[in-house]
């Protein structure tokens, strides 16, 4: 258990570092081995499809839980909050190996965000249109920028292998390195052409091979999970979701789709409390239920809507994480919103609502 938490942390710690792209060999080697995790889970914690394949829902079993919003290709945040400590001591990344925990990512590994990744952005598009071609991709900007993302899906996929059933990634309309159209995916854009550049920056760099092994990791990721009192997806459920359908998240476009670009506003009424009595069961009388999603930036930290518990967390000027503690049996839920240091760890513990 020791080892696992000290080989995570040494891996972020390297990725922490890095000012450049990293090389074909280990990014192929880490990818396909998280695939490999990703396809073999147990029925447990993944049910299966009716053929066989694992399905688009994880069963969260812990009654402690670290939700991370977007990521965005913040590898320093994943690193922080491994070596974070705990309020028995341990650090994250022990109470991981040890089994205590759980950690959900909700996707958006790839593409940073804010003022400098916008003007990173605009740079890198700036010397494309002077340099048409290969060599206007080539640039310091999009160099960072693609060290940046591709050393958090290291992390991520590392994590994944190392802690199996523990450390969870959903799937976001980000995690689309081709910049498809297929799948329930998009082509987007939001500074710039950065679905389209980053497709074209990864396939000259590393050819179509490693980036159709990044596709079939990223068409392995699920979309929703399940755990005491609570689900979670990328995006707020466009419209009602029933386990049967998440098991055929496959051939379901339109699902993947509504767990992943849902915008504010977008979603058919009362989806969210129908899709918690799909997933999650009734709540016991008194406690609540709550729907946890990112996707959509906030100025504020989080935003809960009263009436169905669905709670939005992502605020890309915060390196935040929501922890939800259901020890309390008949008391339910505790969620506090934490912001990871990296010197002090975990800070903050704002509640986002009382015991129940």
């Amino acid at each position: 258990m020791e080892r696992a938490a000290s080989r995570a942390i040494d891996f972020a710690l390297s990725c922490s570092a890095r000012d450049t792209p990293p090389e074909a060999e280990l990014l192929a080697s880490v990818v396909s081995e998280a695939a490999a995790t990703l396809a073999g889970e147990c029925e447990a914690g993944r049910p299966r499809s009716e053929s066989g394949l694992s399905g688009g829902l994880v069963r969260i079993p812990d009654s402690y839980v670290i939700v991370v919003p977007d990521i965005h290709a913040r590898p320093r945040l994943l690193l922080d909050l491994l070596r974070s400590r705990l309020r028995d001591g341990a650090s994250v990344a022990e109470s991981l190996a040890s089994g205590l925990i759980s950690i959900v990512c909700l996707g958006d590994i790839l593409h940073s965000e804010g003022q400098a990744a916008a003007l990173r952005w605009t740079r890198a598009t700036d010397r494309l249109i002077r340099n048409r071609g290969v060599e206007g991709l080539m640039g310091p900007e999009m160099e960072t920028e693609m060290a940046l993302s591709l050393s958090t899906l290291l992390e991520v996929c590392f994590f994944q292998k190392v802690f199996p059933g523990r450390f969870r990634c959903l799937k976001g309309n980000h995690d689309n390195m081709g910049n498809r159209s297929t799948d329930g995916d998009s082509p987007f854009g939001k500074y710039s052409h950065e679905g389209l550049m980053g497709a074209e920056w990864f396939t000259a760099r590393y050819g179509r091979r490693l980036l159709g092994l990044v596709r079939e990791y990223e068409l392995l990721l699920p979309l929703v999970a399940s755990g005491r009192g609570f689900c979670a997806s990328h995006a707020e459920p466009g419209f009602a979701v029933g386990m049967r359908d998440l098991l055929q998240y496959r051939s379901r476009p339109a699902l993947v789709r509504a767990l992943t670009w849902t915008r504010d506003g977008e979603a058919e009424a009362g989806s969210v409390a129908a899709s918690l009595d799909a997933l999650a069961g009734a709540a016991p009388a008194g406690n609540r239920r709550f729907w946890i999603a990112g996707h959509t930036a906030l100025v504020n930290a989080w935003s809960l809507r009263e009436d169905d518990g669905f709670l939005q967390i992502h605020c890309p000027d915060r390196n935040q994480v929501l922890t939800i503690d259901s020890g309390q049996g008949s008391k339910g839920l505790e969620l506090e919103l934490f912001t990871v240091d990296p010197l002090r760890g975990l800070l903050g513990g704002v509640p986002i609502s009382p015991r129940y």
